[in-house]
C-alpha cells in the first residue's frame, strides 16, 4: 500500500462522506504544505536512518495531517454490519518520529 498524500487524502475524504451519511462526526482533513527535500534529509540525518520511499514522498507532499471520525452508538446498534469499530484517526507528523526515536534511545 502506498502512503502518498494524494491517495491518502482521497481515501480520507471518501471515508468522511460515508461516516457523515451514517450520522457520524468527522474532523476536517487538514494537511500542511510539504517538507523541503533539505528538511527531509535533515530529519533522516537526525534519526540516522533513510526513510522508506513512500513515507519520504508523504512528507514531501504534506508535512503533517490529521483526520478523526466517530459513529454514534445508536447507529452502531441499528446496523448489523458495523459492530466494534466506533471511531478512529489518521495522523502523521515528523515530530512523532523524533519523539519515538527519543523514547527508543532512552
Amino acid at each position: 500500500m502506498s502512503f502518498t498524500q494524494p491517495s491518502m487524502a482521497g481515501r480520507c475524504l471518501a471515508a468522511a462522506e460515508i461516516y457523515r451519511r451514517l450520522g457520524g462526526s468527522v474532523s476536517p482533513f487538514g494537511a500542511l504544505k510539504g517538507l523541503t527535500e533539505a528538511r527531509v534529509r535533515a530529519l533522516e540525518k537526525r534519526l540516522k536512518i533513510t526513510l522508506p520511499s513512500d513515507l519520504r514522498a508523504l512528507f514531501l507532499a504534506a508535512e503533517s495531517a490529521h483526520f478523526e471520525w466517530s459513529l454514534p452508538a445508536e447507529q452502531l446498534a441499528s446496523s448489523g454490519r458495523l459492530m466494534v469499530v466506533t471511531g478512529g484517526k489518521l495522523h502523521w507528523d515528523p515530530g512523532i518520529l523524533l519523539e519515538a526515536d527519543a523514547l527508543r534511545r532512552a
